[in-house]
């Protein structure tokens, strides 16, 4: 049995037809797993992206077993760019901390002092009020709602992508894009904003020379190989050598 979410409540009955009949359940992650979506793991096997994902399996499932398989939707690894022509902050329906307010405030106001434009992409579920602890940096920056529109049409060449929670940067950062994560390190995050988080902390975001540094887009080049490990035909073909000679994925 092959489900992308094992812990939701349709899988559930499934789920329990298929331990009951001994068969093999493998779970194929959709998203960036967190803990309150992912664990504990009730599937015999995970089919993960990459090393980020399997590295945070392993600490919270060891009894599973783990497939690195990548994005067989993801055709092309592009490489990033470092340039920045406008910030895109993405809102993922988070009540901010204190840390997460005064961090995007503070990006706020040096792009604004660079003359960058800033917009905040609001989570798809909200139309109007993005919640009490965005007001202060939504009353600086430009609104737009994403209901309807995927995140690689809305993105320009030059942005640069950052939030707390929302796993959108894993996409942005496949496609080329700097991306940051301001998130307070008490937060429990998805697997892989946390590797994009520690490296955030590590090179800290300066907007005002209109580009990030070598080292960063260097570093975000390697952190996108361990996000997604293979793409495209490789993906899907090793998908199908984990998951058996039956499958007709």
């Amino acid at each position: 049995m092959i489900t992308d979410f094992d812990r939701h409540a349709s899988s559930r009955p499934w789920m329990w037809a298929a331990q009951q009949a001994k068969k093999r359940i493998v779970t194929a992650v959709h998203g960036s797993p967190a803990r309150a979506t992912y664990l504990p793991v009730l599937a015999d096997e995970v089919l993960a992206w990459g090393s980020s994902q399997e590295l945070w399996f392993n600490r919270h499932a060891p009894d599973k077993r783990i497939h690195v398989v990548g994005r067989w939707d993801i055709q092309e690894r592009r490489p990033i760019n470092p340039d920045i022509d406008r910030i895109v902050i993405c809102h993922s329906r988070e009540q901010l901390h204190d840390y997460e307010r005064q961090a995007l405030h503070t990006l706020v106001q040096m792009a604004r002092d660079a003359k960058i434009e800033v917009v905040i992409r609001a989570h798809p579920s909200v139309q109007h009020d993005l919640g009490p602890s965005w007001s202060a940096c939504a009353s600086l920056c430009t609104v737009v709602q994403s209901r309807g529109v995927p995140l690689a049409l809305f993105l320009q060449k030059n942005d640069l992508v950052v939030g707390v929670t929302s796993t959108a940067l894993v996409e942005a950062v496949l496609a080329g894009h700097a991306v940051a994560v301001f998130s307070d390190e008490s937060r429990p995050l998805p697997a892989d904003l946390e590797d994009i988080e520690v490296m955030t902390r590590r090179n800290p975001v300066d907007v005002r020379a209109g580009r990030i540094s070598e080292e960063h887009a260097r570093e975000l080049g390697q952190l996108s190989e361990q996000m997604v490990r293979h793409t495209g035909p490789t993906a899907l073909n090793r998908t199908r050598a984990a998951i058996g000679p039956a499958s007709d994925v």
